[in-house]
């Protein structure tokens, strides 16, 4: 069985046992995370949350950029989020890259097949 389809017999197996959802769209703190996607972070663990708190959007580096940007736009005007927070990290891979150095890796580097 690959990962992939492991990852969704769990999906599969949380949904019939959370149920119909019953939580609002709205995140229930009024808060946007903007956090790095690396994997050793645990945002609702880390900051004590449940599902249906808080909007949080991850991303490389927990950069805001224009999609970032979207979301929160939605999230704050759509969604009335009060509050934004950051979450950056120690040791984070992306500000120990360049970016210039990483595109010219990525144009040069044989097609994955």
């Amino acid at each position: 069985m690959s990962v992939i389809d492991r990852l969704l017999e769990n999906n599969h197996r949380i949904a019939e046992e959370l149920g119909p959802d019953d939580l609002p769209v709205r995140p229930a703190l009024g808060v946007a995370i903007v956090s790095c996607m690396d994997s050793r972070i645990l945002v609702t663990e880390m900051l004590g949350i449940k599902r249906g708190d808080a909007h949080i959007i991850r991303n490389a580096g927990a950069c805001v950029n224009d999609e970032t940007m979207r979301s929160l736009f939605i999230s704050t005007w759509r969604m009335q989020t009060r509050d934004i927070l950051i979450v950056s990290h120690t040791d984070c891979g992306l500000h120990n890259m360049e970016e210039s150095a990483f595109i010219s890796e990525v144009q040069l580097a044989p097609p994955h097949g």
